[in-house]
């Protein structure tokens, strides 16, 4: 470089900042839970916080890395996230049905360590898929699709993750096309 600065001003009709993921640095400095060397939450194949003591902790999503897989694998994508979704509910639910009853100065419940004894159902575990099908809609009803190496674009792909879409939103009681009611719009 010849010290001077030049700049150029590109025209553009959408602006995207895309980062990749990255752990909170306080999960290691201001907590005992186990870290992978990047700093995300070391979690056993149940999703439960590999740290000593933290049989109650669960994490998925992002901020969890896999023990199994040496914080290798799954990747930072939110496929991963989805799936790991049934089995944290399900061992939360089971975690919560094995609390003993404690009461508080008020006599109220209160949490209590989670105590597993024998006869109890197994806590489910999380295995992740080898890969997935990556879509990214690029606007003008075309998307860009990946899997297994292989790479395709076009309005083809686009009707694909459209229909993957439409599938995804109506469990959730509605269609992507349908607006929100007027009560969650105002809540937005």
């Amino acid at each position: 470089s010849s010290g001077s600065s030049s700049s150029t001003l590109l025209p553009y009709d959408l602006a995207v900042f895309a980062t990749g993921p990255e752990a909170w640095p306080w999960l290691r400095s201001n907590t005992d839970l186990q870290t992978d060397r990047h700093g995300y939450v070391s979690v056993r194949d149940t999703l439960q916080a590999a740290a000593a003591g933290a049989d109650s902790l669960l994490a998925c999503g992002d901020c969890a890395s896999l023990l199994s897989h040496d914080g290798a694998f799954p990747p930072k994508a939110g496929v991963y996230a989805v799936r790991m979704g049934p089995v944290i509910l399900a061992n939360l639910r089971a975690l919560l049905q094995r609390l003993p009853p404690q009461h508080n100065k008020e006599g109220g419940e209160t949490a209590a360590e989670v105590d597993v004894e024998e006869g109890e159902a197994p806590l489910h575990t999380y295995s992740p898929q080898a890969d997935f099908l990556s879509l990214l809609y690029v606007g003008e009803e075309r998307a860009i699709g990946s899997k297994w190496g292989v790479t395709l674009s076009g309005h083809a792909v686009w009707l694909l993750k459209d229909r993957i879409d439409r599938a995804w939103m109506a469990q959730f009681g509605r269609s992507a096309s349908e607006p929100a009611d007027e009560e969650q719009q105002q809540q937005q």
